[in-house]
């Protein structure tokens, strides 16, 4: 198989266990990492179907995938949310 069919396998059996278990009612957010072997217009094709399975989609896509339209976000711009004294306690 190639490294797109194997990605694809992966995602399909993801994809059927999110909703044979119904993990959107309890988590609205579906992440998508590391599909750099899926051929652009796929990977097109794919966005456009996942679009409706989650209240968010978070989908990681090289720029020379023109197929993607999207938001670049920088992560060095987020606020990090934890229990600062939790986290001084363990030190």
């Amino acid at each position: 198989l190639s490294e797109g069919e194997v990605e694809l396998l992966g995602l399909a059996t993801a994809l059927a266990g999110y909703q044979a278990f119904d993990v959107a009612e309890r988590v609205p957010v579906m992440l998508v990492d590391r599909l750099g072997g899926i051929a652009d217009e796929n990977l097109g094709r794919l966005t456009e179907y996942l679009s409706g399975t989650a209240t968010y989609l978070v989908m990681t896509a090289y720029p020379e995938h023109s197929a993607v339209e999207g938001n670049d976000i920088d992560p060095s711009e987020w606020s990090v949310v934890s229990d600062s004294a939790a986290a001084q306690g363990a030190e």
